[in-house]
């Protein structure tokens, strides 16, 4: 998994029994990190993984769609991708799962791999991630440009007429180049952690987003 430095792949398994995946578009070959074994019955490596799981068994029938488009669809490949999908488990029970990660395409934009994680999450936590998505970044959780504004204008409708609000605005310079020469998955880092930061630094009444890209 060339994706991830190893360090990162042994963090995601190891603190969060987070299971990494990387999705080879072009071989239509998936590859899980070894602890998929733990979760779901499917070998490491499946070849030909999308040709085969509408009749693997091991997605539930009415994901299928879901899956086949998230694994090869080239759309905003800029963006953290999300999904909801279910999978059999070694109890023989159908549970839901967050897919979460990146779509790289080549210059004819058609997918070239997916690469991210696969973590099993309960109803009511599935339930509380869909309504965050419409709010929030997906890559900061932060909030995100229109939960932004509209916070800020009832921070503003309730702020005392004695009180003078403050505006701080973090610019990375040259952001744009930073995927080019440090790779997306370190420029993300970038991002999550200034997010941490800022969270860290700030109030809790404090309102915080992102913008924009950078």
């Amino acid at each position: 998994m060339h994706q991830f430095s190893e360090n990162l792949f042994q963090n995601a398994i190891d603190l969060n029994d987070t299971i990494v995946f990387e999705y080879n578009a072009g071989d239509d070959v998936i590859t899980f990190s070894e602890n998929v074994e733990k979760y779901i019955p499917v070998p490491v490596r499946i070849p030909a993984f999308v040709e085969k799981m509408s009749y693997l068994g091991k997605i539930f029938d009415s994901d299928i769609e879901k899956a086949i488009s998230y694994f090869t669809s080239g759309e905003n490949p800029d963006k953290v991708r999300m999904e909801y999908i279910r999978f059999l488990d070694f109890a023989g029970e159908y549970c839901w799962y967050q897919l979460k990660g990146r779509v790289e395409v080549n210059d004819s934009s058609r997918p070239v791999s997916v690469y991210g994680t696969l973590a099993y999450v309960d109803d009511e936590t599935k339930h509380q991630e869909e309504e965050k998505t419409l709010t929030r970044d997906p890559l900061t959780k932060l909030l995100n440009d229109d939960s932004f504004s509209h916070e800020v204008a009832v921070y503003i409708e309730e702020m005392p007429n004695d009180v003078i609000p403050n505006l701080m605005i973090v610019d990375l310079d040259d952001f744009a180049e930073w995927p080019k020469m440090y790779s997306e998955i370190s420029s993300d880092g970038v991002l999550i952690e200034i997010a941490r930061i800022l969270k860290r630094a700030f109030r809790g009444s404090d309102v915080i987003g992102r913008i924009d890209v950078d």
